[in-house]
């Protein structure tokens, strides 16, 4: 998705074998400079928390730590530098995750 000026993240209930949410597209690749916006589209209660590892998906927020609560919530996030910007769900961190390179 580099070249663009904004990119959406939506969270929608998964399907086919999915977790019961996602964030759609869980990775994207960005050039710096550019915003994303997560949108709430299945109106369940999410939050999109920075965290420095996936593996680590518990407390983080040091770069952001957002709630979008209801369907039409969004929160947005301008990429200023280049490398790798990891965020999870907290109530659905087992399974509700993304990951945003930054070229």
């Amino acid at each position: 998705m580099t070249g663009e000026q904004t990119v959406e993240v939506i969270t929608r209930e998964g399907e086919d074998g999915e977790p019961a949410f996602i964030f759609d597209p869980p990775f994207v690749r960005i050039d710096a400079g550019t915003t994303v916006v997560w949108s709430n589209q299945d109106g369940v209660f999410h939050t999109i928390t920075s965290t420095d590892s996936l593996d680590s998906r518990s407390g983080g927020g040091d770069t952001f730590d957002e709630t979008i609560s209801s369907e039409g919530d969004t929160f947005e996030w301008t990429a200023e530098e280049p490398g790798r910007q990891e965020y999870y769900c907290s109530p659905h961190a087992g399974f509700m995750f993304g990951s945003i390179d930054i070229v």
